[in-house]
């Protein structure tokens, strides 16, 4: 006959397996990178979670470190719907904050990517009503060729007037 005292024992030996399970944050990886990779993720949507529902010391401390949080977007492919997606946070982000500061500091801070991904962002800034983040915008496509680009940085006068700032 089984010994009632001991027959919880085995659910509370799965109940700690399942919680040490969870408490690891990424099971060992053949290589790291997939592990790395999701911590990167997550670190990337914690950063335009903030950004976007955030107060503005919290912004301005999460601009400062988007070299780091961003590192993922340098290893996307262009085509990875997580990267676009991310990318389109990052653009509804420029659009909608208010403090000059926080949106040219994003767009000096992110990191310069071989790949095209971040274009249609700072093709947006160089729209933008702020001179600063428009200067960040003619920054970067002094270092991305995009023809899409073109026209706009036409329409800055930066060609023409050999100036960095854009008229307003």
């Amino acid at each position: 006959m089984l010994n009632r005292r001991l027959a919880p024992v085995p659910h509370l030996v799965f109940a700690a397996l399942a919680a040490l399970l969870l408490a690891t944050p990424c099971l060992p990886c053949e290589d790291d990178s997939g592990c790395s990779r999701k911590s990167l993720q997550a670190e990337l949507s914690a950063a335009l979670h903030t950004l976007w529902t955030g107060r503005t010391e919290l912004k301005r401390e999460t601009v400062e470190e988007a070299g780091d949080w961003a590192e993922v977007l340098e290893t996307a492919d262009p085509d990875d719907e997580e990267a676009r997606y991310a990318v389109g946070w990052l653009r509804a982000i420029l659009h909608t904050e208010k403090d000059d500061w926080i949106a040219s500091r994003l767009l000096q801070k992110l990191p310069p990517l071989a790949s095209d991904l971040l274009n249609p962002l700072y093709r947006d800034a160089l729209t933008h009503p702020s001179p600063n983040v428009r200067w960040r915008a003619i920054q970067w496509f002094q270092r991305q060729k995009e023809s899409e680009a073109l026209p706009l940085l036409e329409n800055c006068g930066l060609w023409r007037k050999g100036r960095g700032w854009c008229p307003t």
